[in-house]
């Protein structure tokens, strides 16, 4: 006999709010390119509020979600923080925050410590998602996982008990598997599966 369909609380880990009216997500500017191999982004080019997430989940028992880091103006990561202070928690949207912080720029210390500050911050996203084609990427370059700048900003994470979303595709889960190893201490948390962005048979074995 098949288990009985789960209908108790749910904490969702991962969705995305935007106010595109703020003019604060480049990504889905009308004349932006594709990203990351998500294909057609129209759909996506509108506000997604906690109002909206409610009528979207409202099938579900959801009593709590995590808003991840959504591709806010990279030179004001704390900014998205802030906003995101102005949101209503509607029944328990955006209870706590993935934020962005680049870890391998000299400001990342202070950057960490300043979204660290706001209680609801619990990760720090830094997406290392990287392929030889340009319209797949994320990341502005390969290798970013063995970047000795880098490292150094995931370190100070342990100090303030962030976790970090590891945001890759398959062709980088050896890599991600190598820094999880280095980084024992560090709480790890695989993005969307490992990103499988080739849908055919050896895309999805990798």
């Amino acid at each position: 006999m098949p288990a009985p369909y789960y209908s108790g609380p749910i904490i969702d880990a991962h969705h995305h709010l935007w106010d595109l009216g703020l003019g604060r997500h480049p990504w889905l500017n009308a004349t932006a390119g594709e990203r990351g191999g998500l294909g057609e982004l129209g759909p996506l080019r509108r506000n997604y509020l906690p109002q909206d997430y409610l009528r979207d989940a409202g099938r579900h028992n959801v009593v709590a979600s995590v808003h991840v880091e959504a591709g806010w103006a990279a030179d004001d990561c704390v900014g998205e923080t802030r906003w995101l202070e102005t949101l209503e928690k509607l029944q328990g949207v955006a209870a706590r925050y993935v934020v962005h912080v680049p870890l391998a720029s000299r400001q990342a210390p202070a950057l960490i410590e300043a979204q660290a500050a706001f209680d609801r911050v619990v990760g720090v996203r830094d997406i290392l998602s990287w392929d030889p084609d340009p319209a797949r990427r994320f990341a502005a370059r390969d290798g970013i996982m063995d970047d000795p700048a880098w490292r150094s900003g995931l370190k100070l994470l342990g100090r303030y008990g962030l976790s970090f979303d590891l945001m890759v595709f398959p062709r980088q889960l050896a890599d991600a598997a190598r820094l999880a190893a280095a980084f024992p201490d560090q709480q790890f948390v695989l993005n969307h599966c490992g990103s499988p962005i080739d849908r055919d048979a050896d895309g999805m074995r990798r």
